[in-house]
């Protein structure tokens, strides 16, 4: 029989949401970024400069992944989880779906959400909906290099793999 001393309860699917996001936030070769034309600067394991300040980063930017990965563990639980009562969801699904969306758009808007759309279906289809009204030609960065990109289907990507994380 397995262990389930470390799954989650129902009631707390932190480590299930944490998981998730870092997934979706880069892995070992991609977990650090400083892109020109985002607004959040410089960013390890999804951890920006812009939100957390330089000198969060300056701690991070010299890690490696894993133990990047154990330092900002506690971020997400101060930053997003607590903020958006992670604790009180009992649906695993939904809450993967509603940190993703704190953590990508901000607690403000997370709660938002959380007060009108009450499933999986509905905040998607709102987050999606979102996504095209604050970028209807696109969201364009500028890599390292010099080339400009449309990141909105990643972001919308993203949406879908929350969506469809359980199916």
């Amino acid at each position: 029989m397995a262990d389930d001393s470390a799954r989650p309860n129902s009631t707390d699917h932190f480590n299930l949401c944490f998981f998730f996001t870092m997934k979706q936030e880069g892995g070992p070769n991609d977990y650090k970024s400083n892109t020109e034309g985002d607004t959040g600067g410089r960013t390890v394991c999804g951890v920006s400069e812009a939100a957390h300040g330089k000198e969060v980063l300056d701690k991070l930017w010299d890690l490696s992944y894993e133990d990047a990965l154990v330092a900002v563990k506690p971020i997400y639980w101060r930053d997003y989880w607590m903020p958006i009562e992670g604790p009180s969801v009992t649906d695993a699904h939904y809450a993967v779906c509603l940190f993703d969306l704190a953590v990508n758009s901000g607690i403000n808007r997370a709660n938002s959400f959380k007060r009108v759309y009450k499933d999986v279906t509905s905040i998607c289809n709102a987050r999606n909906s979102m996504l095209d009204g604050f970028y209807p030609n696109g969201y364009w960065l500028t890599d390292e290099g010099g080339k400009k990109y449309d990141v909105l289907p990643s972001l919308k990507a993203r949406v879908e793999r929350c969506r469809n994380w359980m199916a």
